[in-house]
């Protein structure tokens, strides 16, 4: 539980304030309004991870993680967050063309207009919990949940297609030294 509030928390933290996206109906594309960061996070399934990737227009990707052994005792309502020598943060080379591309994937599955709770009528276990926040000029709109993307209905296949965009996008990375 302490580390999916560590999520959500790595969520709120890159941005997931703002409750509206670009334009009334979930229109992205709009000439006064761009992407400007999308967060992808992970926790859980099978090993007590929580994993979140930030990827920004320069184009970058930071990669910011928090081990399955780390002693989260002392997170709480005074200390939401772990300290920083808990989290190991490393950082990607993507190319512009990746970055235009996740662009282009959060405009063709309507992401601003996917609810912000995903759920899985199906039977699935121990699968991490997903979460991706879109931070535009306009504001933010976060989706996700426990095994989003892994349910046939289709708010859970447009979610999964910006999720498996950003992953082809991290597998492409270039790691910085």
């Amino acid at each position: 539980m302490k580390k999916l509030m560590a999520a959500l928390l790595v969520a709120g933290l890159f941005g997931a304030v703002a409750l509206a996206g670009c334009a009334a109906g979930g229109e992205a594309k709009n000439e006064s309004c761009e992407v400007t960061r999308i967060v992808l996070v992970s926790t859980g399934g099978d090993v007590n991870t929580l994993d979140a990737y930030v990827f920004e227009p320069e184009p970058s990707l930071t990669h910011v993680s928090l081990a399955p052994d780390t002693d989260l005792s002392h997170v709480g309502e005074e200390s939401p967050w772990p300290e920083e020598a808990e989290l190991s943060r490393e950082r990607l080379s993507i190319s512009e063309a990746d970055w235009q591309g996740l662009v282009d994937v959060v405009d063709k599955v309507d992401f601003m207009d996917l609810p912000e709770v995903i759920k899985v009528s199906d039977l699935v276990l121990d699968t991490p919990s997903y979460y991706i926040n879109v931070k535009t000029t306009e504001g933010s709109h976060e989706s996700g949940g426990y095994a989003a993307g892994f349910g046939s209905d289709e708010p859970n296949e447009r979610f999964d297609k910006l999720h498996e965009a950003l992953n082809d996008v991290i597998a492409k990375g270039t790691w910085k030294a």
